[in-house]
């Protein structure tokens, strides 16, 4: 009410305005990597004068971490004092899954601001594949004379690729291996190049004489740059081979029997049997078997002749040592008289002298 100095009184209404802070409210996002979603966020700006159904007197301004862009979206929804304001998530597929936090300013025409918090959540990791999905190898261990060879084994390559695109690198193993001595590993393609290793000398023979093998089985780690896991199961079989022939310890003995006129047969195998006295022993194999080989046979005077033999040792591996001797039958004794020499005998000049038969023979 107004009065002035003629009298007169006018009346008016004082409208008095209480606005309250500028609030906001985030909310969460899940996102697939390289993928949209929508969500909202609440503004109550504090007036509660009535507005447009399509106007909010507030704009936001989002800090989003790279590879996340969050975009206002003009369909609005009032609702009580205040709105729900609509805003469109994108993820770039080079964003690892995670939760990561967008903050926000909201600011009103009449110059009020707000700050918030938007928290996207990116999902969808997928791991690694490898083609085809293991390794497998061969290898061998030899035992020499000079010492254990070992062979390296070279896999085959293996494709390596990422369903997401992403960098992927060797890890390191899953399975660590129990007889590799050296494994490198790289990728372009996985390439692996195995060395047997850490088999001792008794575990060698032992599989030597079991005509067994060794199988390593173990494992290498695929890792994709947001931290998914690939295991490639890798398996290597190793043989080992035994090249150290048998030792000879006792070499075969010359032997000389007389002749018993009926090739001494009986002799010449007790002979061959006794493998002429030769003795044999093998590091893996322990025992080992002969094989006698007459090389050549030559005759002597008479009944005699000389065979010289070879002695093959042969180990529980197939490797070969030999010794060589000869076996010969000799005549040393004289013709035998098959009956008692006659005694002296005298007869008259005109008589006819008759003279015995006698026979000798001889072995």
């Amino acid at each position: 009410m107004a009065d002035d100095n003629w009298g007169g009184r006018g009346y008016g209404t004082l409208v008095i305005w209480i606005l309250r802070p500028l609030r906001v409210y985030g909310s969460a996002v899940t996102v697939s990597r390289g993928g949209m979603a929508w969500g909202s966020l609440y503004v109550d700006d504090g007036d509660p004068s009535p507005i447009r159904p399509d106007f909010v007197p507030v704009t936001l301004e989002f800090r989003p971490p790279p590879g996340i862009s969050v975009v206002e979206r003009p369909e609005i929804q009032p609702s009580g004092l205040g709105t729900y304001v609509p805003v469109e998530v994108n993820v770039e597929r080079s964003l690892c899954p995670g939760t990561y936090p967008v903050p926000f300013t909201a600011k009103h025409l009449d110059g009020r601001t707000a700050s918030g918090t938007l928290t996207v959540t990116v999902v969808g990791n997928r791991p690694p594949q490898a083609s085809p999905p293991e390794l497998r190898g061969e290898t061998t261990v030899a035992l020499t004379p000079g010492g254990l060879v070992r062979r390296p084994v070279v896999f085959q390559p293996i494709a390596i690729s990422d369903p997401d695109g992403d960098p992927v690198v060797l890890e390191g193993y899953g399975i660590p291996p129990t007889y590799a001595a050296n494994l490198s590993a790289f990728l372009g393609s996985l390439v692996a190049m195995y060395t047997p290793g850490s088999l001792t000398e008794e575990a060698l023979c032992a599989a030597v004489r079991n005509r067994d093998v060794f199988v390593d089985t173990f494992s290498l780690t695929l890792r994709d740059a947001c931290g998914a896991r690939t295991e490639v199961p890798v398996r290597v079989t190793i043989k080992v081979e035994d090249k150290i022939p048998p030792k000879i310890i006792t070499p075969a003995r010359d032997k000389v029997v007389e002749c018993d006129g009926k090739g001494n047969v009986e002799d010449f195998q007790a002979w061959l049997e006794s493998r002429g006295g030769a003795w044999a022993f093998d590091t893996c194999c322990g025992d080992v078997t002969w094989r006698p080989e007459v090389e050549k046979y030559e005759p002597l005077c008479g009944r005699g002749g000389r065979y010289t033999v070879k002695f093959i040792a042969i180990d529980c591996a197939g490797n070969k040592a030999e010794t060589k001797a000869t076996f010969t039958i000799v005549d040393t004794q004289p013709p035998k008289w098959d009956q008692d020499m006659p005694g002296d005998a005298q007869v008259e000049c005109s008589a006819l002298l008759k003279v015995p038969e006698i026979t000798a023979s001889d072995t």
